[in-house]
């Protein structure tokens, strides 16, 4: 199976609830919660 891969993750893996302050130039709420945990999976073919 050479030239295929799969490759995947886990982002935020604690669940762990923190928020990151906005941007100046951002007129929405002060601070942004952070995404919850998710996983993630990725397959592809070299050519």
């Amino acid at each position: 199976m050479n030239g295929y891969f799969l490759k995947g993750g886990i982002n935020n893996l604690t669940d762990e609830r923190y928020f990151t302050r906005r941007a100046g130039c951002y007129s929405g709420p002060g601070i942004l919660p952070t995404d919850a945990r998710y996983f993630y999976v990725t397959a592809g073919i070299k050519l």
